[in-house]
């Protein structure tokens, strides 16, 4: 016996497909790194493209006999500075073309406008942790093949001591660094003393502060080989010095009958370098970082 039956076979036509009216983003990274470094020069170069900065060393002394015949022993010093310069221009852009605009229920300009400062932003902090590989290579700890041990941020912690690395310290690791953390016997051990509670890290499954670092996760961190490279550090090892904040804009470009968004950030980077303690310096270095090798 034939069908009588209708089916969403037979009424296709009568079943719309519904385009709703939220968007799922894609994938973003959290913007975590601007306060690990130092801005402050900023605004010591509000056009330009190159600052200077002066190296300062600490004068030597000497016992003094107390007699008129014997002089102080006068010091002459030639003093080194570090240059910063302000290259890098990042900039990227969208075409939309008016038709795209007027039939579309998704404000499309405001989309990729989000998409682009995001960009921008991510940008900035890619190129933050691309700079722990520049970290002086005698305070390199850890390996790309295994994960760090506590011996391993001991040695971080020492290494950074030893040439008086001042507070705030950070510790930033990457999502598998910051797993491995989790498995360390002195990140946990308070969790054993009764239940998990909150703000316990059993509790939290975030290390925020350790060892006198405080712990930032980012998925930035540079992969190499089969590990990441992750960075330990006072803000004062790394300059960074944004001069055109990450900003968009949008005009009618009335040859195309489009609307045109076009965002940039126009910023430069370098590893702080500074003279040793020793009196009348030195090898100056970025003293205050270490690279940390992670799987």
């Amino acid at each position: 016996m034939a069908s009588v039956s209708t089916t969403t076979t037979t009424a296709a036509v009568l079943i719309p497909e519904i385009w709703t009216g939220k968007t799922v983003k894609a994938i973003r990274f959290a913007a975590v790194l601007l306060k690990t470094v130092d801005t402050h020069f900023e605004a010591d170069l509000p056009y330009g493209d190159t600052i200077n900065i002066p190296l300062t060393v600490n004068p030597s002394v000497a016992t003094k006999a107390q007699a008129y015949a014997t002089p102080i022993e006068f010091q002459a010093h030639t003093l080194n500075w570090q240059q910063v310069t302000v290259s890098t221009y990042i900039a990227g852009g969208v075409l939309v073309e008016r038709p795209v605009e007027k039939q579309s229920k998704y404000d499309v300009v405001a989309i990729y406008t989000d998409g682009l400062g995001y960009r921008l932003g991510n940008n900035l902090e890619a190129a933050i942790t691309a700079e722990y590989d520049n970290f002086p290579t005698a305070n390199d700890v850890g390996s790309l093949t295994s994960e760090a041990t506590h011996d391993d941020y001991i040695t971080i912690m020492t290494n950074l001591d030893t040439y008086a690395c001042p507070y705030p310290r950070y510790l930033v690791v990457g999502s598998k660094a910051h797993g491995a953390l989790l498995k360390l016997d002195p990140v946990v051990h308070a969790d054993y003393q009764g239940a998990v509670t909150a703000g316990r890290v059993g509790a939290t499954g975030m290390v925020g502060h350790f060892m006198g670092f405080d712990v930032v996760v980012s998925l930035n961190v540079v992969a190499s080989g089969a590990g990441h490279l992750c960075g330990a550090y006072n803000p004062g090892n790394i300059i960074m010095i944004v001069q055109d904040k990450p900003n968009t804009k949008t005009d009618y470009m009335i040859e195309h009958n489009s609307m045109a968004l076009i965002g940039w950030t126009i910023y430069g980077l370098a590893i702080a370098k500074r003279e040793p303690e020793a009196a009348g310096g030195g090898a100056e270095d970025a003293y205050w970082g270490c690279l940390l090798k992670n799987q």
